[in-house]
């Protein structure tokens, strides 16, 4: 499979108005992003050990970040009626932005959407500061698509 040049991902409100990406707080990797197959995001006591083997490969991961996707189509979905940005690599390289993909750090069977092909996005040393602008190569508006109710497309 090629290297993908871009990344993806659904705009927050005030990600759009600030033209910037914004990483969550400093939180444990385990609040973000990891839960066990069918728990609903709530703690399942007989999936408890999957859990720890789970904590024990994230405790050294950094926790701040953005989550983003190599699928445009992923991004479109979580951005609904709104706004996706398109990510360049080549440019989160260059200030020095760190990719974790998430598939190869943690088990998919442990990930509440394994198909999302997550990719979260890190600055080290810079943990809760908004990423500078041009990482960002185009952002453009999602409609729904009238023919489906789960497709979208691009507004003209």
């Amino acid at each position: 499979m090629e290297f993908e040049k871009y990344l993806y991902r659904g705009l927050k409100k005030d990600e759009i108005e600030a033209r910037q990406l914004i990483p969550k707080g400093i939180l444990t990797f385990e609040n973000i992003k990891v839960i066990t197959a069918n728990s609903g995001g709530s703690y399942d006591q007989q999936k408890l050990p999957p859990i720890i083997q789970v904590k024990a490969h994230i405790d050294k991961l950094p926790t701040s970040g953005v989550s983003t996707s190599t699928s445009e189509e992923i991004a479109r979905k979580y951005a609904g009626e709104g706004y996706v940005a398109r990510i360049s690599r080549k440019n989160l390289e260059a200030v020095g932005i760190k990719e974790i993909v998430v598939k190869k750090i943690i088990n998919p069977a442990y990930l509440l959407k394994p198909e999302d092909e997550e990719i979260i996005l890190h600055w080290p040393g810079k943990e809760g500061i908004r990423f500078p602008s041009k990482i960002i190569e185009d952002v453009y508006k999602v409609c729904k698509d009238p023919g489906s109710a789960l497709s979208s497309k691009t507004c003209i």
